[in-house]
């Protein structure tokens, strides 16, 4: 594995991890755009590994693409659901009109799917 992939997979450990923190904390809008985070640079990960460069987006659905994988149904109808929580806690405006979507038990679901993709897409980077 190359250095460059460690270091986007060091990055996108910490930013699962900084998901379980924020969870724990009630921070269910910072929880959420963690996992998106981590899901991001794990692609990003994949991606740098096969010798590409990846492109500075943040559209997951791009990025499985761009890193030519190919999730089981039930991981990619969640990547496209993860997708969607880039925005609204980053915007004021967004994050009104979805706050009922930033409840525990939410938010609960996506840190725990975000964990199953994360340990599949891993085992994706040890499988090459």
């Amino acid at each position: 594995m190359e250095d460059v992939t460690k270091k986007w997979l060091e990055f996108a450990k910490n930013d699962l991890r900084d998901a379980e923190i924020l969870f724990e904390h009630k921070s269910y809008k910072g929880c959420s755009w963690h996992c998106h985070q981590s899901i991001e640079k794990i692609l990003k990960a994949i991606i740098v590994e096969q010798g590409k460069r990846p492109f500075k987006i943040h559209d997951l659905i791009k990025l499985s693409e761009d890193a030519k994988v190919k999730l089981p149904e039930e991981l990619q109808r969640f990547l496209e659901e993860l997708n969607f929580h880039y925005l609204p806690p980053r915007y004021p405006d967004i994050y009104k009109e979805m706050k009922k979507i930033y409840r525990s038990k939410n938010i609960q679901r996506v840190l725990k799917l975000s964990k199953i993709l994360f340990l599949w897409l891993k085992n994706y980077i040890n499988r090459r």
